[in-house]
């Protein structure tokens, strides 16, 4: 151990003072251990080089009168002189003051006289020892703090810094004092951060600045800069005292949240336009045939504008509720033993048409391996129609799309690849996140709401899968991987196919048909009598209720937000009325979540359909009652 003070125990001007001072001083722990010593109380006491932390009563042999004298300070807190034996065994004369050792306790500072002090310079003394714990006070309290603080003289120059600083920077001691400071700041906040400082010194006024500073890593990180200026009683600054603060996280955090404004914004954007585009061919195609005198040719057309613009108005509401699962966790799934080859199989007749409709050239690669997995059909499908979707739109006519499937012992991959417009690194990241969307010409001949990925990352997840995507940039292309556990070959299914055993056919229904909404009501009163169906209406519980205590329906369609009573209370009582064998129930409503389809069957509905209605898969159930 050195025989020099420690600097850590001291502001720099303090610590100076107490060393170079000619009158001996030394401190002393509640314990009577030596804490300090400066230059002449070393000398004149010949303290050895590990010295600090020794018992003062140890150094060498001592009267039992000194450690009382000691202790009576501590104990009353008055101060008082003691005779110290050195070595060479002459006696020194000290005045002892108590003094404030942190936690409460309390610690003593000693004071030798000597041949050249005086009263004076005593007292001049006693107040560099108070300088000096406050300083030290100061210093336990800077170190402390999880900020760094730093100060500076009057004019700025960077005399301090507490260890926090160090440990954030990674700087030698002392390489930042002066203007050093700003050499580590990022160079493009160099120049406003040193104008920022000039500014405040010039003013007086508080500084306050973000700016990046560089990290011990490597790295540079935003931090918040704030100075307040430390005045006298006379107004005049004697000294600025600062802080920096870490805000990286916040500000990484800032920017994702503006980012996923700016996206919520571009999303309601194009949902307007996405649902501005089929609402037109509609409205069109409507007053077309309010005009009365269209030939059949047209009429049928226009029957085939509206049906296809309102499948396309469907499917956009089916991804708005799946995307609002996705964000709540309510995205639910079915599992069963499955071959992948069946779910590409499948989702290629589905995207087919579209396909087709741009010319695309499509080339299906199926591996030859067992590729049984353990999962939801319907949802797998889904993805891959998205992602042979998204591979059609931004693909420009004519060009190569590839559906492969690969396996190995424990996975099975699914890529879906094209020559298309490709991805741009920059967004590449992002592709599967919510309402990521690549830049769209005006005309916006792609369409979509950018869900889509959204919801295949999240359903490949269900499935303890993960999903990637690749491209080589703009117009190079781009390839989506799905990947999936596959099952054990031993417990992997049979393949039995199983499918739905048809029912005769049966004559024409008396059926009940219950909605408020009268345009909705009168529409599928008239698409079902055209098929020879027998319709009674009713627009709230109470009427169909009294409908049916007087005539037997075969099938009651009931919307579930009705006026009087909801429709899973109108089919509990329709239940109570009905002689044996009892009608087909079906729920007709806009509400087509997990939950309401739960509530459906628990109040008796035998099937659940979201409007618009199926119908072709209406007209089916009916005449296979």
């Amino acid at each position: 151990m050195t025989d020099q003070p420690d600097p850590s125990t001291a502001a720099p001007d303090f610590a100076h003072l107490f060393e170079q001072a000619s009158t001996p001083m030394l401190a002393l722990s509640p314990r009577l251990h030596l804490t300090a010593a400066n230059r002449a109380a070393r000398d004149l006491l010949a303290l050895p080089p590990d010295w600090r932390g020794a018992s003062l009563l140890q150094l060498s042999p001592q009267p039992d009168s000194l450690r009382a004298a000691l202790e009576h300070v501590l104990a009353t807190g008055q101060a008082g002189a003691i005779e110290l034996l050195t070595t060479g065994g002459a006696g020194q004369r000290a005045s002892v003051n108590p003094i404030d050792g942190g936690d409460g306790g309390m610690a003593l500072m000693l004071h030798f006289e000597t041949q050249s002090a005086s009263p004076g310079r005593a007292r001049r003394l006693q107040g560099v020892a108070a300088l000096r714990e406050s300083a030290a006070k100061f210093r336990a309290i800077a170190d402390a703090l999880p900020q760094m603080v730093w100060s500076t003289l009057p004019d700025g120059f960077h005399d301090y810094y507490n260890a926090q600083w160090y440990i954030f920077t990674g700087v030698p001691r002392g390489s930042t004092d002066g203007d050093g400071w700003n050499g580590i700041f990022h160079p493009d906040d160099q120049e406003r951060s040193r104008a920022a400082w000039q500014a405040s010194l010039a003013s007086g006024k508080t500084y306050e600045i973000q700016y990046r500073l560089r990290h011990h890593s490597g790295a540079y990180r935003w931090v918040l800069g704030r100075a307040l200026p430390v005045r006298d009683d006379a107004g005049t600054i004697i000294r600025w005292m600062g802080t920096c603060t870490d805000i990286h996280d916040q500000k990484l955090a800032e920017e994702e949240l503006r980012q996923a404004a700016r996206r919520k914004d571009e999303f309601l954007a194009m949902l307007a336009h996405e649902l501005r585009n089929p609402l037109a061919p509609i409205s069109s195609a409507a007053q077309l045939l309010m005009l009365g005198h269209s030939d059949p040719a047209r009429v049928k057309k226009s029957g085939e504008i509206i049906q296809r613009q309102v499948r396309h108005l469907t499917d956009l509401v089916d991804d708005l509720l799946d995307v609002s699962r996705v964000t709540r966790g309510l995205v639910e799934i079915e599992k069963s033993e499955l071959d992948l080859k069946d779910v590409i199989h499948s989702a290629v007749e589905q995207a087919r048409p579209l396909i087709e409709a741009r010319q695309h050239h499509l080339q299906v690669n199926l591996s030859t391996a067992p590729t049984a997995v353990l999962g939801d059909k319907t949802r797998l499908v889904q993805v891959v129609v998205n992602l042979l979707n998204n591979a059609a739109k931004y693909t420009a006519q004519g060009g190569q799309i590839t559906v492969s499937l690969e396996a190995d012992e424990r996975e099975a991959c699914i890529m879906v690849a094209d020559n298309g417009s490709g991805i741009a690194p920059t967004l590449l990241p992002y592709v599967f996140d919510l309402f990521v969307q690549a830049e769209r010409t005006p005309d916006r001949a792609q369409g979509g709401l950018g869900l889509g990925l959204a919801l295949v990352k999240r359903i490949a997840a269900l499935h303890d899968g993960s999903v990637h995507a690749l491209s080589e940039g703009l117009g190079q292309g781009s390839s989506f991987m799905m990947i999936l556990p596959l099952l054990p070959a031993q417990q992997a299914a049979s393949g039995v196919k199983t499918g739905r055993a048809s029912s005769a056919q049966q004559g024409p229904a008396r059926v009940m048909i219950v909605d408020d909404h009268l345009d909705g009501l009168q529409m599928l009163t008239a698409l079902l009598e055209a098929q020879g169906h027998q319709i009674t209406a009713a627009q709230d519980g109470a009427s169909a209720l009294a409908a049916a205590a007087n005539a037997h329906f075969d099938a009651f369609i009931l919307d579930i937000g009705l006026p009087d009573m909801d429709g899973y209370e109108l089919a509990r009582r329709l239940r109570a009325l009905e002689p044996t064998p009892p009608a087909m129930m079906i729920a007709l409503t806009g509400y087509g979540q997990a939950h309401d389809r739960v509530l459906s069957k628990a109040a008796g509905f035998d099937h659940h359909f979201v409007k618009p209605v199926d119908f072709e898969m209406l007209a089916e159930l009916l005449a296979n009652r």
